[in-house]
Formats: C-alpha cells, structure tokens, sequence
C-alpha cells in the first residue's frame, strides 16, 4: 500500500471515530500545551530573576544579621549582629571600596491629610537604591552632605510620591515620618515588583535620621562594593566578623556565624538550579496529562482493531501481509498523536506569548521565551505514547487468522 493510501485510510479511520478520538487527542494536545507553557514561564521568571540579581552589579556585596537559612530578611524582624560598630570597622578594610550600612522599617508617612504607608530605608549616599541607575526620575538621590549634616530630606518611591502628590511637583515639598518632617528632594522611577517586593513603595532617608526615628544601635544589612576580588573582600569580612563577635568557625560553617553574606553570583548559583528543577517538576505534572492521552489512544485503537476485524481479514486474504497490518495501525496511531501534538505546539507558544503579556504588566523586563528543548521533547514525547499505545492493538490487529477475521460479525 503506498504512503498516500495509508493516510487516507488512516484519516478516514480517525474520522469514523468521531467523539472518542477527539477525548483521546485532547489529553495529547493540553499535556504538551502545559510542557511548553511552564516551560516557558519557568526560563522567562529565571531570566527576570537572574537579571535583576546581575543589576546589583559585580563586585556588590551584601550583609545580613542571621544564618544563611534564618537571616532577617523580613523588614521588621532584624537582629542586632550587624552594629554601627561592625559597619566602621567593614569600612576601614583595604578591600571595601564603599559601603551602605541600612536600616528598614514600615512606617506611615503623611502629607496634610494623605497618608502612604510605605516601607523606610534609612541610608547613605552610596546606597543605589533597587529601582534606580543612579538617575531619579525628578530632582536628585541623596548626597553625602545629607547624610553628614544629618538633613531631614527624603527620596520618595513612585507609588509613594503619586499617593501624596498625585500630579503636583512633590520637589521641595514636606512629609512627616512619625513626628519629624522631610524635604522632598527627590523621586524615583517606576520599576514595579522587584523579588516579590515593591521598591516604589519606599522612602529613602538619611541614615541618621533613622537612627533617630528607630532608636537603633544595629543596621538592617549592609550593602558594599567590593576593592579587587570579592572573593578575597568576603573573606576579609567575615574574618573581621567572626573576630569582633568572638566566633570559632575554622571550617567555614554558615550555620555558626550571626550573619550571612550574599554576592550575586552566590544567588544566581543558587536561584538557577532551583528554577530549573521547578520547571522540570511542573513539566512532569503536565506530562500526566500525556500518559492519560496515551490511554486513551490505545482505547481508540482497540475499537478500531474491532470495528473492522472484517476489514482485516479480507485484506489478509488478498495477501497482506501481517507486517503491513501492523504498520498501518502504527500510522494511524503516530497520525492522530502527531496531529494532535502539533496542535498542542501551537497552543501552547500562543498560551506562552498572553502569559508573558500579561506578566509584562506586573514586570515589564519579563521576556517571552519558549525554550526548543521544550517544544522538540514534548512533541518527541507525545509520540512515543502515542506508539507505545498503539503497539499492542497494532500486534493484535496483524496476528488475527484471515478465516476468523472473515467470520467476525
């Protein structure tokens, strides 16, 4: 039989089946529509994640009070390992170029009678806060004088500045934190969500003034930049560290230290794996739905195999062979999972591309991308089910005797 005939008898085949092969082809089409989709908000979510992280810059370096699985990350529940006196002493090390101690607390800012309650960060100069270049959208970032002088100015974050302000020019202009009033004297960009927080909903302040807000004797973290390799600079710190807390650590255990230093090429060693292996369980989730097709298929094809016994035997009689049976039951099996994956394909590049349109409104670095790998393995995959189920009714179908095929009623 040639190749024409076999996928018109096959397509005609598929198509006496009418309700029951469609059921069998949707478990084939949504199982390689989810592989696809999660695949690719899976790679496009590590992309945002590891560009952001790369944003920090090489050489940034960043310290927090705690252990690496419990440090203070939460703005409220800092400890106090990290004093003023630890950040002066982080300072004067050859291999620290500049350095940011910080403070974070949530506090309710007002300006007659709006109020915002936004998250406050009390800094120096060299802090560059997480939705800037260095380049406010109105006025200026803090200065060095701001921060000597002990100045009560204040760098707002968009949403912030849009809820007190709305349109006017917020420039010059006061806001109350607690009961001591701040100057505007700058606002930021919109960036929206950043690491699941919102860094347009902050206030930046000098740290002496949030020292004096906070009555606190201890920072929140400690930003830095590294003098040379950062290898060699957290190497120097927690030395300096271990010996000003009196800490015996000669094997280098996190879990022994009251801080935790993170670069960025520390996070994305870490983010990376835990992304990917993400991906992969959510693409074996989704791969469910392949193996329920698969079952489904091979239903098809038993009634197939049935529904024309007759069929078979009178084309064994004319001197098919048991090999052609099998091939044509194999063709239609690899026909309707073939069909049915390349739909799936469409579906889910077209599901891909709205999800990454929707994902652009809460973070606008999101990237479309559809990973080949994911594309080419799940069509591959859908397949090799397909096969795998149509393999016994396909032996079943070419190993029936010509007489008892011709007598089935």
């Amino acid at each position: 039989m040639h190749f024409s005939d076999t996928t018109l008898t096959g397509l005609r085949s598929l198509s006496l089946q009418g309700k029951r092969a469609v059921l069998a082809a949707f478990g084939i089409v949504t199982g390689v529509l989810f592989i696809i989709l999660l695949a690719s908000i899976g790679r496009s979510a590590q992309r945002v994640i590891l560009s952001q992280l790369n944003s920090l810059g090489v050489g940034t370096i960043v310290i927090f009070p705690g252990t690496g699985d419990n440090a203070a990350l939460v703005p409220d529940k800092y400890g106090d390992a990290l004093t003023f006196e630890d950040v002066e002493s982080i300072g004067r090390l050859p291999q620290v170029a500049a350095l940011a101690p910080v403070i974070y607390f949530p506090q309710t800012v007002s300006r007659g009678r709006e109020n915002y309650d936004p998250l406050v960060v009390g800094t120096n100069e060299h802090y560059i806060p997480e939705n800037s270049s260095g380049t406010p959208a109105l006025g200026r970032l803090l200065s060095g004088e701001d921060v000597r002088r002990s100045r009560r100015v204040a760098l707002l974050g968009w949403d912030v500045a849009d809820k007190l302000f709305g349109r006017e020019d917020p420039i010059g202009q006061k806001v109350k934190i607690r009961d001591m009033s701040f100057t505007v004297v700058g606002v930021l960009a919109s960036k929206g969500t950043q690491f699941f927080q919102n860094p347009d909903a902050r206030v930046y302040i000098p740290l002496p003034a949030a020292k004096i807000l906070t009555n606190s004797s201890s920072c929140s973290m400690v930003a830095l930049k590294a003098q040379g390799q950062t290898e060699a600079a957290v190497a120097s710190i927690k030395s300096l560290l271990r010996r000003r807390h009196a800490i015996e650590n000669p094997d280098d255990d996190p879990e022994k230290d009251d801080f935790f230093i993170q670069t960025p090429t520390e996070a994305s060693n870490i983010v990376g794996p835990i992304t990917d292996a993400l991906s992969i369980l959510l693409s074996l989730v989704a791969s469910i739905s392949l193996v329920v097709g698969g079952i489904g298929i091979m239903n098809v094809m038993f009634a197939a195999v049935k529904r024309r016994t007759r069929e078979i035997g009178l084309r064994k009689a004319l001197g098919a062979k048991d090999g052609d049976v099998l091939l044509q039951f194999l063709f239609e099996t690899i026909l309707l999972t073939g069909v049915s994956g390349g739909i799936g394909i469409l579906l889910g590049v077209g599901s891909s591309f709205l999800a990454a349109l929707v994902a652009r409104w809460f973070l606008p670095e999101w990237e479309l991308i559809i990973p080949l790998s994911s594309v080419l393995s799940a069509f591959g995959v859908s397949v090799a089910i397909g096969l795998l189920a149509g393999i016994f009714p396909s032996v079943r179908a070419a190993h029936m005797e010509p007489v008892e095929a011709l007598r089935y009623e």
